[in-house]
């Protein structure tokens, strides 16, 4: 921060000391992006300087650019609100070399946690929905809206697991991709297929993770009908949970 501090003082100093432009001329006013300092620069021109040194992990063998546009005025990303400098290229080599060397480096762990998490969360509710259909006792509307959780929770975990063996990249089975001529790491879809079996396992993912998240809200609703106040009767209510829960995702998708 020390030196980017001083690079900014530096900045200004050199803004109030060079000669200003003539009032009749446009351009582009000398200007300080909160990272590098720009000289003045005339309309549809682009300034070019070299990566800071001072900003930790930039490549100052590359380049920083900052477009003047035709009015006399820098280029304003809207998207951020303010005049943007591309910067794209001081970051390039970091991110591609260092963030795939870090994924790749820790990538086994976490297909182990992620196994794991999902694993112990699928035997659980497992022994879980064992309990609650074994025991009679336990048979009540309340206990179903439960159950219905319960029976989400174990699709969803099941079929993310499918898609973690079966699927190649998570694309697609190993009959609907092929390796990338150019890159042999990256997978492209093969051409002159319908991929009717691939379609057809996301319609039932996308499906199973929609219903997961219904069932967590119907949940959500009765706790509250239940804390606050009985709207409607706890047997007449259930049939409207297991709707929603099951069908409202469903319906929603075949409108979209």
């Amino acid at each position: 921060m020390a030196w980017l501090e001083q690079a900014r003082i530096d900045c200004f100093q050199e803004i109030l000391r060079e000669p200003w432009p003539d009032p009749n001329v446009t351009v582009c006013p000398r200007t300080w992006d909160l990272v590098m300092c720009w000289p003045d620069t005339k309309p549809g021109e682009v300034a070019t300087q070299p990566c800071p040194s001072y900003v930790n992990g930039f490549q100052p063998w590359e380049n920083a650019t900052r477009r003047c546009m035709p009015d006399g005025s820098w280029y304003f990303a809207a998207e951020l609100n303010r005049t943007w400098t591309n910067m794209s290229l001081c970051l390039s080599d970091l991110f591609e070399e260092n963030g795939s060397e870090f994924v790749k480096s820790h990538m086994a762990r976490i297909v182990f946690m992620y196994s794991l998490g999902y694993g112990i969360s699928l035997a659980s509710l497992g022994l879980s929905l064992f309990i609650m259909l074994y025991f009679k006792r336990l048979h009540c509307p309340r206990n179903y809206i439960h159950l219905n959780l319960f029976v989400s929770f174990i699709l969803r975990a099941s079929i993310s697991f499918m898609k973690q063996k079966l699927l190649v990249a998570g694309l697609g089975f190993p009959s609907d991709v092929e390796p990338d001529e150019f890159d042999e790491n990256k997978f492209i879809f093969k051409n002159g297929s319908t991929h009717w079996q691939c379609k057809l396992f996301f319609t039932c993912f996308n499906y199973i993770l929609g219903a997961n998240y219904m069932w967590i809200l119907a949940e959500g609703i009765y706790l509250q009908l239940l804390i606050s106040r009985a709207v409607f009767s706890e047997k007449s209510s259930v049939k409207w949970y297991m709707l929603f829960g099951w069908r409202k995702f469903r319906l929603a998708s075949t409108y979209h």
